[in-house]
This record gives C-alpha cells, sequence and structure tokens, in this order.
C-alpha cells in the first residue's frame, strides 16, 4: 500500500488521466484489491464487480484509493480503478450503473463514473462523502498514524 500526503492525482497509475483530491491536507492510500481482499466489504465489491464484468479485472489490476481530507466538504473520497476493463459499450452501461449502486452500498455517499475510455481499456469510479465508518480498519489507520505524524 501506498501513502500519501497532499493533493492526490492517480497520473501515476494511469499515465495520462487524473483525478485529484485538490486539498492542500488530504492524506492518501492506495492498494489493488488483493491487497484489501481481507476486508469483507471489499472482497465483496471486488467479486461482484468481477462477476457482473468479467473481462478482464483481477486483483491486481483493480484499485483502491481512499481520500481523506478533513477540512474538505467531502472527508472522505473513494476511487476504484481497473486498468483492463473491457466493457464500455452500451449493453454494459447497466451493469456500470449496478456498480454504482454496489460502491454507494459499501461505502455511502455518492458514487459517479469519473472515467470510462474503451481504448484504454479503464474505468475509474468515484465515491464522494464516503461514511468514514465504511473504509478498512487498515486504511483508516494507516491514515490516523500518518496524520499523526504531521503534527
Amino acid at each position: 500500500m501506498r501513502v500519501g500526503l497532499g493533493e492526490y492525482s492517480i497520473t501515476s497509475v494511469l499515465g495520462f488521466y487524473a483525478v485529484a483530491a485538490g486539498f492542500k491536507d488530504s492524506v492518501w492510500v492506495e492498494a489493488t484489491a488483493r491487497e484489501l481482499m481481507r476486508n469483507r466489504k471489499i472482497r465483496y465489491l471486488y467479486e461482484f464487480f468481477e462477476n457482473l464484468m468479467p473481462n478482464h479485472p483481477s486483483p491486481d489490476n483493480t484499485f483502491f484509493t481512499f481520500i481523506y481530507s478533513p477540512t474538505s466538504m467531502f472527508k472522505w473520497r473513494v476511487i476504484m480503478l481497473c486498468k483492463h476493463f473491457e466493457h464500455n459499450s452500451k449493453d454494459d452501461m447497466l451493469k456500470i450503473a449496478v456498480t454504482l449502486m454496489a460502491l454507494e452500498d459499501v461505502f455511502g455517499g455518492e458514487a459517479y463514473l469519473a472515467y470510462l475510455n474503451g481504448n484504454a481499456e479503464t474505468v475509474v469510479f468515484e465515491v464522494l462523502d464516503a461514511d468514514g465508518r465504511s473504509i478498512p480498519e487498515k486504511v483508516r489507520k494507516l491514515i490516523r498514524e500518518h496524520v499523526g505524524k504531521e503534527k
């Protein structure tokens, strides 16, 4: 898992597209689905996503990023990124909507499709104003430790 401070950008993951938190006091944790699979909610969400759209999410190419911004309107944001995603036709839009509903069920807040590119085989979902209690404890602990170091 990677932990960072300040503005978060997934440019490093995608190489050409960025979603930025834009808050100077943000702390973020990024991990593959595999690294978080012990968490029941993450495992459910990943398995649901993989079964719904099997071409070709894997635990190693599906990432979750949790962004904590204590002074922001949205204290918690969750980004889910899949770097090998071949479901971009009009027939897949309902499945994408169902994935957004599953993200909201798991994290609360409001989920939306941030990015979909068929050529790059990439999808990015974001959840705004996620319920902090829904964030995996392992992630919250890393963030607490990181915030504590800054004080």
